[in-house]
């Protein structure tokens, strides 16, 4: 890390159960640990080029509606098309892991800078690391499999082609009012800029501050819009599940006549989110702010 983490930053050990104490020592050792740090970087860094490989994917979509929207898996895809994709996807696969224990070691110690929240705040904050950890769980599998297989499609061609039977339709609107629940979390990220407890602000030139905060908000708003578009798809989709199928979802937010914009204004934010993760694997606060 940037500065040497020590035990005296931290709240003393009696004031904590036995159980919590072993595992914030635990997680203050990996948090002081160099390779985590470095790995982290390299998760952010990694994100940032996912984002920005699907955000120029989506803006394309966008030019021409009858291209295919593409996703994380599809971004993938297209690095091992590249001269040493393959090599590219096997950091994203490791850097993404780092990203991960990034997550776990937050979820395991808490923040010394700042004012603390209500209780029930700080443990909303654990949650969420541990909840954006499982998310990253996904790709860097993935990630790993293109690696290793070149290839991680036979499960999403036979999800596809399945029909969606009635019980799905209220697991779909559940998973659809979450994603809209997560989109109005985004917006929260973006206007209260709370994304800035991750940064080392104070190491940055006014240039980059400025740039930082402001690929910061478009990144989060776009990333909102779309995560609301989303769920509200998946809630329409449930409420109408007898005429879908699984692999018909996406062509149907393609038929829908304002997709354009959410297109455009979608992978304009995920661009911007892309390069606030490079930035942010620069200037990264290993133990993040209250």
């Amino acid at each position: 890390m940037t500065a040497a983490r020590t035990t005296e930053n931290f709240e003393p050990a009696v004031s904590r159960s036995g159980e919590e104490s072993r595992r914030v020592q635990l997680g203050e050792r990996l948090a002081e640990n160099k390779w985590v740090e470095r790995s982290a970087k390299l998760g952010y860094a990694a994100r940032g080029l996912l984002y920005i490989i699907s955000g120029l994917t989506m803006a394309l979509a966008a030019a021409n509606l009858r291209e295919p929207v593409r996703g994380m898996r599809q971004s993938l895809d297209l690095l091992m098309e590249i001269p040493f994709g393959r090599i590219a996807v096997g950091l994203v696969a490791v850097g993404l892991f780092g990203y991960i224990l990034r997550r776990i070691v937050q979820a395991m110690v808490p923040p010394q800078e700042g004012t603390p929240p209500r209780p029930i705040m700080r443990f909303g904050r654990r949650l969420g690391y541990v909840w954006s950890g499982l998310i990253h769980v996904g790709v860097a599998l993935t990630a790993l499999q293109f690696f290793l297989w070149s290839t991680a499609y036979g499960a999403w061609r036979f999800t596809a082609n399945r029909p969606f039977t009635p019980n799905d339709g209220w697991l779909l609107i559940i998973i659809g009012l979450g994603t809209i629940g997560y989109a109005g979390f985004e917006f929260y990220m973006a206007a209260k800029r709370r994304f800035t407890i991750d940064l080392l602000l104070e190491r940055m030139s006014r240039r980059v501050e400025n740039f930082i905060l402001w690929c910061g908000i478009v990144g989060y708003t776009g990333r909102g819009i779309a995560f609301f578009s989303v769920g509200l798809l998946f809630v329409y989709v449930g409420w109408n599940v007898d005429n879908f199928r699984f692999g018909y979802i996406l062509e149907t937010f393609q038929a829908l006549p304002f997709t354009f914009w959410i297109l455009v204004i979608a992978a304009a934010g995920l661009i911007a989110y892309g390069l606030y993760s490079l930035l942010a694997a620069w200037y990264l606060r290993f133990i993040a702010t209250w």
